[in-house]
């Protein structure tokens, strides 16, 4: 039900309806609206609203960049890491392997130490012996007992000891322009018959 329809209805003469006359009686003339006010309090929702969109469209390219920065930064860390990594394990099997080739040349100085001191003619025999028995060689009473057992079963790898024996040091050899030593008969018997003239 329309003001507008109820004054067409009296302006015609046409009898109004009880509903009609109601609404008539408790109408109320609105009051009149002020446009520039109603343009204002617009105009600062619509500041308010741009405010707030400007605050979100904000945080969400600063959270993309710090999403994106962290990617980056993690990326960056990630790579440093491998690296970081990639150098220790270098570094760690360069290490190993100089402890083991020191490793190794202290072990071989001292088969051959071992060998020259029991006059062991091969060092590497020695060498393969001393490994597949699993001796220590800074456990001096182990190394002692498996030479000795290493004595008994593998002799003709150590040298027998040379001495001169009874006879004693061959005689020099005589040179027939020299005279003989005293009391050496038979260098004197020598000399006399080189010397006697020969038979005509």
């Amino acid at each position: 039900m329309k003001i507008g329809e109820i004054i067409a209805k009296m302006l015609k003469k046409e009898e109004l309806t009880d509903a009609e006359q109601t609404f008539l009686k408790d109408y109320r003339e609105p009051k009149p609206v002020d446009v520039a006010k109603l343009n204002e309090q617009i105009a600062n929702l619509q500041a308010q609203f741009d405010e707030v969109k400007k605050e979100r469209d904000d945080l969400a390219t600063k959270a993309e960049e710090s999403a994106s920065a962290g990617q980056t930064e993690a990326q960056k860390l990630q790579k440093q890491l491998e690296k970081a990594q990639t150098d220790l394990k270098k570094a760690t099997d360069e290490r190993d392997a100089a402890i083991k080739d020191k490793g190794a040349l202290e072990y071989d100085n001292s088969v051959s130490a071992l060998a020259a001191e029991n006059k062991f003619t091969s060092r590497d025999y020695l060498k393969y012996k001393l490994q597949s028995a699993k001796v220590d060689l800074k456990d001096d009473a182990a190394v002692k007992t498996f030479m000795e057992s290493l004595k008994k079963d593998e002799a003709k790898f150590f040298a027998a000891d040379v001495n001169g024996g009874g006879g004693g040091n061959p005689p020099p050899a005589q040179n027939k322009d020299k005279a003989p030593a005293p009391g050496d008969r038979i260098g004197t018997i020598m000399q006399g018959l080189s010397e006697a003239p020969e038979a005509k």
